[in-house]
């Protein structure tokens, strides 16, 4: 990683870069949309659905893991918001636990290739490299590092100060809620 979060990778012949500017420049709606959003029983939208072993009644695939996650970007917005962009790599063959997001946010995946599973939505979604998703506010979820090289992905989300932007829904995982300082 270069001097303000700008990075260089081979991509067949030739050279991407990719910024931290660039990347909360691309759409945040590919497939899935804000409006996606469903009541899931016994939620509560500050602190998420606890208990959930299931997405639309299937054990998600791969081993829960802690990623490696790195702060790139905290920028005070004004009116009490504060951005956050990480950098989350995780292996192949492992995914996050169940959870929430309170407030929504955005994945672009930068390497590797994410499959991603939302309650009430119907099956799951494959999103290869150079390809972003919303992550609506709300529904229980999980993403699995489906590809042949590991997933990294820039997350990002807007939040008031204090809020999170992540609630570990999976029983036993709870400690894995640290992985994001917010």
């Amino acid at each position: 990683m270069r001097q303000g979060g700008t990075r260089r990778r081979a991509t067949g012949r030739r050279w991407t870069t990719v910024t931290t500017a660039a990347v909360l420049t691309i759409g945040l709606t590919i497939g899935w949309g804000p409006g996606v959003g469903v009541a899931v029983a016994g939620r509560d939208p500050r602190h998420g659905t606890h208990g959930a072993t299931t997405v639309n009644g299937e054990v998600p695939p791969g081993v829960v893991t802690i990623a490696d996650v790195t702060l790139l970007l905290q920028q005070r917005l004004g009116g009490g918001r504060v951005l956050y962009q990480y950098r989350t790599e995780r292996p192949v063959g492992t995914r996050a636990p169940i959870h929430t997001h309170p407030f929504g946010g955005s994945s672009c995946v930068i390497e590797g290739e994410s499959t991603l599973r939302i309650e009430g939505v119907p099956g799951a979604r494959t999103v290869p490299a150079g390809n972003c998703y919303y992550m609506p506010s709300g529904p229980a979820m999980v993403n699995y590092s489906s590809g042949t090289v590991p997933l990294v992905v820039i997350d990002t989300f807007i939040l008031a100060k204090g809020q999170r932007s992540w609630v570990v829904a999976e029983p036993g995982r709870e400690d894995l809620q640290r992985q994001f300082r917010r």
